[in-house]
C-alpha cells in the first residue's frame, strides 16, 4: 500500500498527523484515523474517504503537447491545488487526532512500557517515505516531460517524412525535365552546327562570285574622270551582301521550322503506324497461332474420323448418331477455319496497306531534305 504523507505523534507531542494511502486502481486518497488503546499504541486504523482525486489532475497533464511555459504554469496549478488540498486535510487529521487523544486522555489506562526504540525506527521509516514520495513526484515530471518530448519529436519526424517524400517527388520530375532538355540542347546545337556550315559555305561562295565580279568590273571599265566622287561601291556590295544574308538566313530558319514541323507530323503519323503495325503483327500471331491449333485439332479430328469409318461396318443405327455428332464437330471446325483464313487475308492486307503508307512517308521524308539541300546550297 503506497504512502503519500505520514506522520507520527507521541504522548508528548501537541501535533499529530495521521497518514494517507491511496487505494490501487482508483486515485482516490483516504486519511487515517487512529484510535483504542492507551497512548496512542496498540491501535486499529480505520480510514475515511475524501474526495481528493490525484489521478484526474496527473492524466490531464499527459495531454499537453503545447507551449512549454503553458505546461509548467499548468503544472504550478495543480501543484498548489495539490497543496491547498493536502493542507486542508491535514488541519482535518489535526482535529480528529486532538478528538482521539482527548478520548485517550478520559479512557486509556497508564503504560509503563518503553517505546522510544519504535518511536526512533518509525520515524526513520516515515522519513525514507517521505523521500520516496518526493523522488516518485520527480519522476512523474520527468515522465510527463519525456512524454511531451516524444510528442514534439514525433511530429517532426512526421512533418521531416513528408517533406522528404515531397522533396523526392520534385527531384523525379526535374530530373525528368533535365534529361528532356538535354536532349533539345543536344538536337539544338546540331541544329546550330548545321547552320553554320550552311553560313560559311554561303559566304564562301558570296566572297568567289564578289571576287569574280570584282575582277570583271576592273579588267573591263578604266575610266578617268576629273569629277566629284561617285557613291563608295563596297559599301553598297556590302550592304547589299548583309541584306541578303539576312533574307537567306531568314528564309533557311523559315524553311527550317516548316520542315521540323512537317518533320515532327511524320515522325508522329510513323511511330502512330508502327505502333498499329506492332498491334496488328501480335494479333496476326495470335491467330496463326490458333490457325496452327485449329489444324492440329483438325487433324486429330480427321484421324478419328478415320477410325471412326474403319469400324463402320457396325450396323448404322448405332453409328449414325456418332457420325452425325463428329460432322457436326468438323462443320464448326471448318467454319471456324475459314473465318480464321478471312481474318488472316484481311490482317495481311492491312499490314501490306500500312507497309505502303510507311513507304511512302519515307519518300516524302527523303524528297524534302533533298528539297532542302538543294535550297541550301542554293
Amino acid at each position: 500500500m503506497p504512502f503519500i504523507h505520514r506522520r507520527h505523534f507521541r504522548d508528548d507531542e501537541d501535533i499529530c498527523i495521521s497518514p494517507m494511502y491511496r487505494v490501487p486502481g482508483r486515485h482516490l486518497y483516504y486519511a487515517l484515523s487512529v484510535y483504542g488503546g492507551a497512548g496512542g499504541w496498540g491501535t486499529r486504523i480505520s480510514t475515511g474517504p475524501t474526495p481528493f482525486q490525484y489521478g484526474k489532475e496527473v492524466g490531464m497533464g499527459r495531454l499537453l503537447l503545447g507551449n512549454e511555459k503553458l505546461a509548467m504554469q499548468n503544472l504550478n496549478d495543480r501543484l498548489a491545488n495539490y497543496l491547498e488540498k493536502v493542507h486542508s486535510l491535514q488541519q482535518a487529521n489535526f482535529k480528529l487526532e486532538a478528538q482521539i487523544r482527548q478520548w485517550y486522555q478520559k479512557n486509556s489506562t497508564p503504560v509503563d512500557e518503553d517505546f522510544s526504540s519504535y518511536h526512533q525506527m518509525i520515524e526513520e521509516l516515515q522519513n525514507q517515505i517521505q523521500n520516496a514520495q518526493k523522488n516518485k513526484v520527480q519522476w512523474i515530471l520527468k515522465i510527463d516531460d519525456v512524454k511531451l518530448k516524444e510528442e514534439n519529436l514525433r511530429i517532426k519526424f512526421d512533418n521531416e517524412r513528408a517533406m522528404c517524400l515531397s522533396v523526392e517527388g520534385d527531384i523525379q520530375k526535374w530530373t525528368k525535365a533535365i534529361d528532356d532538355l538535354t536532349l533539345m540542347k543536344a538536337r539544338l546545337e546540331m541544329q546550330v552546327e548545321n547552320l553554320l556550315k550552311e553560313r560559311v559555305v554561303l559566304k564562301k561562295n558570296y566572297q568567289e562570285e564578289a571576287n569574280n565580279l570584282r575582277k570583271h568590273l576592273g579588267a573591263t571599265i578604266n575610266v578617268k574622270l576629273d569629277a566629284a566622287p561617285g557613291p563608295d561601291l563596297g559599301a553598297i556590295i556590302n550592304e547589299m551582301r548583309e541584306k541578303y544574308e539576312k533574307l537567306a538566313e531568314k528564309n533557311i530558319k523559315e524553311a527550317k521550322w516548316r520542315l521540323e514541323k512537317l518533320m515532327i507530323e511524320l515522325e508522329k503519323q510513323v511511330v502512330d503506324n508502327d505502333k498499329e503495325l506492332e498491334v496488328n503483327m501480335i494479333k496476326l500471331k495470335e491467330l496463326r497461332h490458333k490457325r496452327q491449333n485449329l489444324g492440329i485439332e483438325l487433324q486429330s479430328q480427321l484421324c478419328q474420323k478415320k477410325s471412326l469409318e474403319a469400324i463402320l461396318g457396325r450396323p448404322k443405327t448405332h453409328c449414325e448418331p456418332e457420325l452425325a455428332l463428329i460432322q457436326e464437330k468438323l462443320s464448326i471446325f471448318k467454319a471456324q477455319l475459314i473465318q480464321i483464313r478471312s481474318e488472316s487475308e484481311r490482317q495481311k492486307d492491312e499490314f501490306k496497306i500500312l507497309l505502303d503508307i510507311k513507304i511512302r512517308l519515307e519518300k516524302e521524308i527523303t524528297t524534302y531534305r533533298s528539297l532542302l539541300e538543294r535550297g541550301a546550297v542554293g
